[in-house]
């Protein structure tokens, strides 16, 4: 992909960050489709809108810093790619499916702790 793709698709994300209106400092945001195909495919509801996956994240561990979020389509299917820092310093990587916010896959190191909270509150409902 070229570099003007690249940028182009960078500012949208930004853009969709800052119309999410949140409180929170924005991690390092980066789209590897261009601008139009990512726009249509929030705007026909094949990738959830950014706020949506912040309070997924948050709902995770509130506590985490989000590092970088990305979103590209592979095979037709839209990917939202995480990475995130504890507060121990572990980073944990994660793989969701845009359009759904299911987590596809979790790498990192401690990550019983990583999700301690979530799993807790789970169990607790």
């Amino acid at each position: 992909m070229g570099i003007m793709k690249k940028m182009t698709a960078s500012l949208l994300i930004l853009s969709l960050a800052l119309l999410a209106n949140f409180a929170i400092a924005s991690p390092h945001l980066k789209y590897d489709e261009d601008w139009d195909e990512v726009k249509a495919a929030v705007d026909e509801g094949e990738i959830r809108p950014y706020n949506e996956l912040l309070q997924k994240l948050n709902a995770l561990n509130p506590t985490a810093k989000i590092v970088k979020v990305e979103v590209e389509e592979e095979d037709g299917i839209w990917i939202y790619e995480i990475r995130m820092l504890d507060q121990r310093r572990n980073v944990v990587k994660m793989e969701l499916n845009a359009s759904s916010l299911e987590i596809l896959s979790v790498k990192g190191h401690n990550l019983e702790k990583f999700f301690a909270d979530y799993l807790r509150k789970s169990t607790e409902q």
